[in-house]
């Protein structure tokens, strides 16, 4: 291995190819995943199963939306909307993650959207829409408000539950 062809070789035919072995080496010799590595799956509770099965279908009527109105849509809406998908999945991310801060990020994410974002990427998007476009706009923006009261109130009753566990070992001591 010491020859720089071999190097090359090992890179293009794979982790168990050495000199002298078969095109894409000995199957025994192929490093398996650390176990300390493996990915931990963990059970969502009921709330986070609706909360991301009804911000799924949100998301999907907001693209669904754009993809209709996609060649009457300035460009530089379009940066916005990926710049949102991509802190909408980080957001995702933390709660299947298990994130501490995941219902704090969920609740900044869904108000800032509805109070700067959302009038006007509709204003935008919806420039001569059909009362179906209009429709399926309602609908989403229905479900994100409730995305957005279903948040403040789990961030509320969670937080408020710590800080009357924090305040009771306080008094007891």
């Amino acid at each position: 291995m010491d020859s720089w062809t071999n190097k090359l070789q090992c890179l293009i035919k794979g982790p168990g190819w050495e000199p002298g072995s078969p095109w894409t080496g000995y199957p025994e010799k192929v490093p398996g995943p650390e176990p300390s590595k493996e990915p931990v799956f963990r059970k969502l509770s009921w709330y986070w199963e609706i909360f991301l099965l009804c911000d799924l279908i949100a998301s999907t009527i907001y693209f669904s939306v754009m993809l209709l109105r996609l060649m009457n849509t300035p460009t530089n809406v379009y940066y916005g909307i990926i710049i949102l998908l991509y802190v909408h999945a980080w957001c995702v991310n933390l709660v299947l993650v298990g994130h501490v801060h995941a219902s704090i990020m969920q609740m900044l994410r869904l108000a800032v959207w509805r109070t700067f974002l959302q009038p006007y990427a509709w204003r935008f998007l919806l420039n001569g829409a059909s009362p179906f476009e209009r429709f399926l706009q309602m609908c989403a923006d229905k479900i994100a408000f409730a995305l957005l009261l279903a948040s403040c109130a789990h961030v509320f009753i969670k937080y408020h539950k710590s800080n009357n566990a924090n305040w009771s070992e306080k008094k007891r001591v």
